[in-house]
């Protein structure tokens, strides 16, 4: 019996500390189940709404170009982008009436929109990838030309929802001109309708019920929106979206920034056009350009690049289950590094040019097919204005959907096409040096026998 005391001892000591062991990481367990469930419940319960983490560049304002005065000769315009995600739409139909109705899209396009949503939802790749739904939202500035809106009482139009085109209603038996810019209107064979060739109104009788066309059915509608420069008529997209999104949880929209000239041909060689950036270009300075970038081309945007363009920053956000974004700052410890990065717009570059002038000398050429006109203060030496001729509109340079375009900038585009071998509108005369040719050989001749170099038989 002896002999085995000193076993039992030592079991009983294994099992006193086993049971010692096992009451610890318990007790353990136990503290900690009472930290994640009790102490730091609100913490996971936010953290369990997370479903990914995202990042998105925030884009740099490009800096101004003034002129002497301070006008802006160059600026941006916000221009706004509806998107959808179609995982996280609720109510598909519901929800594509709301954002029809808004933006009075036609048949053709509604129902090609609705396809490419059932398709995706059928990808469980795609079903998570955004689709556009429109490039450029109505807002403060009118799509065509950038310009700004003016707030109007409302303006009944007629729209047609199978060819999403509006129609004014005139007594187009009686009117001979438009009641926008006076210009005489031109009538269809049938008399039934009427349209004006330059802000392309089209007008019909009052009683009209069904569309020139086709015959489809006419809806009433307003406009709030004028472009006192085109003359035409817009909703506020922007605005009566916003106003809904609350209905549309799987839509977003996001803001980009525009370039605008407003001078348009006037100063287009001084401060030249931008358009996207090159693959090589690209690659030559991939940190401070992305695929998709404007960069300046000729003129004061070429040349200030670096100045005008700025940096771009970097927004940091997290997605609940439901595709929602949520701020990471409010999300406990975990997320609190993940840092937005704010843009630092770029520098205004104020020009010696004045804008008055401009208009003077491009009014002072009308007559002139090709050259150029310099005014320089003889004091300072500075250029006041400098204008080529043909010039161009480099708002036409830029990026812009071909369903965006008005008749008149096609028309344009296609006149600077025809010009360009003629007379190169895109050369900078007042800067080119042109070959002189045979003609100036009578002065190089006469400077020759004034200083004695040649002679009447040379």
């Amino acid at each position: 019996m002896l002999s085995g005391s000193p076993r039992r001892l030592e079991y009983r000591t294994r099992f006193r500390v086993a049971v010692i062991l096992l009451t610890v990481a318990w007790v353990i367990m136990l503290g900690r189940l009472f930290q994640v469930q009790v102490l730091q419940h609100e913490r996971y319960t936010q953290l369990s709404k997370v479903s990914s983490i995202g990042r998105e560049r925030v884009f740099a304002r490009r800096g101004q170009i003034l002129d002497r005065n301070g006008k802006a000769l160059a600026r941006n315009v916000d221009t706004h982008r509806l998107s959808l995600v179609p995982h996280y739409l609720e109510d598909v139909d519901a929800e594509l009436a709301v954002v029809r109705d808004i933006l009075e899209m036609n048949d053709a396009s509604f129902d090609a929109l609705k396809e490419r949503i059932a398709g995706a939802l059928l990808d469980n790749q795609k079903r998570f990838r955004p689709i556009v739904v429109s490039r450029w939202l109505t807002s403060d500035f009118c799509p065509y030309d950038g310009n700004g809106l003016d707030f109007v009482d409302e303006i009944p139009v007629r729209w047609s929802a199978v060819d999403g085109r509006s129609y004014y209603p005139l007594d187009i038996s009686r009117a001979r001109r438009c009641p926008v810019d006076q210009r005489p209107l031109r009538y269809s064979l049938n008399k039934r309708v009427a349209r004006c060739p330059t802000c392309e109104r089209t007008y019909v009788m009052p009683d009209q019920q069904t569309a020139p066309s086709g015959g489809d059915p006419l809806v009433a509608a307003t406009r709030s929106h004028s472009c006192a420069v085109c003359g035409r008529d817009f909703n506020n997209q922007y605005a009566a979206l916003n106003a809904r999104m609350h209905e549309l949880p799987g839509f977003s929209i996001r803001t980009y920034l525009r370039r605008f000239y407003p001078f348009r041909e006037e100063v287009s060689h001084v401060l030249g056009y931008m358009n996207q950036i090159r693959a090589g270009e690209l690659a030559a300075d991939p940190e401070a350009y992305k695929t998709g970038d404007l960069v300046g081309r000729t003129g004061i945007e070429k040349a200030f690049e670096a100045e005008l363009r700025g940096e771009h920053g970097e927004e940091v956000f997290v997605k609940d289950a439901k595709g929602f974004r949520r701020d990471p700052h409010r999300i406990q410890t975990t997320y609190t590094e993940l840092k937005t990065v704010s843009p630092r717009d770029g520098k205004n570059v104020r020009l010696t040019v004045d804008s008055r002038i401009q208009a003077l000398l491009a009014d002072a050429m009308r007559g002139v097919s090709s050259g150029a006109a310099v005014v320089i203060d003889p004091n300072s030496g500075e250029v006041l204005g400098l204008f080529s001729k043909p010039s161009f509109d480099p708002n036409l340079a830029l990026p812009k959907p071909t369903d965006r375009l008005s008749e008149h900038e096609k028309q344009k585009r296609r006149e600077e096409r025809e010009l360009r071998d003629r007379y190169s509108p895109q050369v900078n005369k007042a800067l080119t040096a042109y070959a002189p040719g045979s003609v100036f050989k009578i002065i190089t001749s006469l400077a020759g026998l004034i200083e004695g170099l040649i002679d009447e038989r040379s």
